[in-house]
């Protein structure tokens, strides 16, 4: 499988996944591939495990929202309301976010995620894809730019090795004859021409 279907494949999964247990190991499986591919400093593919990871916790978020609207949370022993007598209450079976393997911050991520026009997601992913790739860039650059600074060293070094050349010379000559500042020539010529 080459890596553009395996990612679609992905992305089919996310949209497809009808449980926090699905969602959950793909945007595992998502966050693996991103540390992976920094150490490996694969910027590619470091920009689909991003995506990846950014629609699956948009899709945790849909499943969140709609549990929470459907059957509800556990909300744990702060939320709950024991009812029945004192030797047999009633346990509330619903299941917390932590027991489905999600903290208090990703499942806030998820539903802000979840909750954000489809435009505005769009473009935060698209985004979050450019910075990624915008750090390629820079790396591209900063290779070329340290390339040419060692080819420039080793053109001197053998230039130097070699006593320079005439050229060398009248480069330096001309280099080392100072400029007149006009501004002072002129003030000169006020000067004389005051005392004549």
């Amino acid at each position: 499988m080459s890596g553009r279907v395996k990612y679609d494949a992905a992305c089919r999964a996310i949209a497809e996944a009808k449980s926090v247990d699905e969602v959950m190991e793909i945007r595992d499986k998502a966050e693996a591939m991103r540390h992976y591919a920094r150490q490996a400093n694969n910027k590619t593919l470091e920009a689909d495990a991003f995506e990846i990871r950014e629609r699956a916790e948009g899709r945790l978020g849909d499943l969140i929202i709609v549990h929470k609207d459907t059957v509800g949370l556990n909300r744990g022993a702060s939320g709950s309301i024991v009812s029945g007598s004192k030797q047999v209450p009633v346990r509330d079976i619903r299941p917390t976010l932590s027991e489905l393997g999600i903290d208090k911050k990703l499942s806030s991520r998820s539903q802000k995620k979840a909750a954000m026009p489809r435009e505005k997601f769009e473009s935060y992913i698209t985004e979050g894809r450019q910075s990624i790739q915008a750090a390629v860039e820079k790396v591209t650059k900063d290779i070329i730019k340290r390339a040419d600074i060692v080819e420039a060293r080793e053109a001197y070094d053998e230039r130097k090795e070699q006593g320079g050349q005439i050229s060398d010379l009248h480069a330096l000559a001309a280099a080392g004859q100072p400029q007149k500042n006009p501004t002072q020539e002129e003030g000169f010529l006020r000067v004389n021409q005051a005392r004549a």
